[in-house]
């Protein structure tokens, strides 16, 4: 088996781990329409994806030989520029299907100054990986031992919990000042980044481990996760600034709220433990390649379900009875399904406008190149 095709199954890791965001996404619509608690599934999502992603940046991280501003000037052109293009891309959309997000963005317009993505939620993510990445140049650099690099990750992840757990208490001014440009998400970012280069050869040797022995470690996993984040609920009722906009009782990683320090470090390790060893369980395939290729892309263009579509597939499509099944059922159908309705508008975006999409370096047929070597 070649090297591209014995890790496969990471890119159609990416794959699922994006169509889990659209499917967690639909399901929280339901839950604020008050069909079904979805708390705990919450809880796991964000507990687990997120991670995972930022992990494998991490993991596969390259620089080359290139300058500093260089570098951060390719990295703005892969990930903000498509943050503005993704974000103008909603207002007809808004214009179209649902006003009341543009007209909170236009309300806020200064948050949107600050790097606080309002016209496009779901990109805070490129975001926050932009900032962690222009810090991550530096750090990538050191060679770390694995134990070097733990203690390392885990020192950034306690400065991380403790500036969010504490940032709220000196007003809401300071609150939402720590979440320009995502700010608040950059030493979580980084320790997960680090984790994944110090794992880097391990994740590899994932591809040569037999199905059964994945099953078994998918299984310890899971219960891991479900436990730990089960017993995460010390979520601080905090009622001002972008705080007002998210459920108190369920992990937020954009926001900042992470829940306990101890429950939630484990059942993150779990939930991208999880992903990994899922990642591997599930069979390739290509509808899978082709979300996991284009992950990024099907990330900004989440928000036209998120932010638009879905109150209103939710309330012609409401579930059948208020539980957690049907939850998941809907929820796994709506948003794959969703992902299918994108994919002429993807592979047309990839084709005619990739600069604008995160792939600076190619050549029209629109526009030039963004980004030279």
């Amino acid at each position: 088996m070649s090297p591209s095709k014995s890790l496969d199954w990471l890119v159609a890791g990416r794959g699922y781990a994006i169509m889990w965001i659209y499917i967690g996404h639909i399901m929280l619509t339901y839950y604020k329409q008050d069909q079904f608690t979805m708390v705990e599934i919450g809880v796991l999502l964000q507990t687990a994806i997120i991670p995972f992603f930022i992990v494998l940046s991490g993991a596969f991280f390259s620089i080359g030989n290139i300058s500093y501003p260089k570098y951060a000037y390719l990295k703005f052109s892969q990930r903000i520029i498509p943050v503005i293009f993704y974000s103008l891309l909603m207002i007809p959309i808004y214009l179209l299907f649902n006003d009341k997000p543009l007209q909170i963005a236009i309300n806020y317009w200064y948050a949107m100054i600050l790097g606080i993505p309002l016209l496009n939620w779901p990109t805070w993510f490129l975001i926050a990986l932009f900032m962690s990445e222009l810090v991550y140049f530096f750090l990538y650099k050191n060679r770390w031992s694995k134990h070097q690099a733990i203690i390392i990750a885990f020192i950034l992840y306690t400065i991380g919990w403790v500036l969010n757990s504490y940032r709220w208490r000196y007003g809401v001014m300071i609150d939402n000042l720590t979440m320009a440009w995502m700010i608040n998400s950059v030493p979580l970012f980084l320790s997960c980044m680090i984790v994944g280069k110090a794992f880097k050869k391990d994740i590899i040797k994932f591809s040569r481990w037999p199905k059964h022995k994945i099953l078994i470690h998918f299984i310890l996993g899971l219960a891991v996760l479900i436990g730990f984040s089960w017993m995460n609920t010390s979520f601080p009722e905090i009622n001002h600034g972008f705080r007002k906009k998210v459920d108190n009782d369920m992990v937020h990683i954009f926001i900042g709220q992470y829940g306990n320090f101890f429950y939630f470090l484990c059942s993150a390790l779990a939930g991208t433990y999880c992903c990994f060893m899922l990642s591997r369980l599930i069979p390739d395939n290509k509808f899978a390649m082709f979300v996991g290729e284009n992950s990024m892309l099907l990330l900004g263009l989440n928000a036209i379900f998120h932010q638009g579509f879905n109150w209103k597939i939710a309330r012609a499509l409401p579930l059948p009875a208020d539980s957690i099944f049907w939850g998941f059922t809907y929820g796994i159908g709506i948003g794959v399904l969703s992902i299918v309705g994108l994919i002429p508008f993807t592979w047309l975006l990839k084709k005619y406008a990739p600069q604008l999409t995160g792939r600076p370096m190619l050549s029209g047929p629109i526009l030039p190149a963004l980004y030279k070597k």
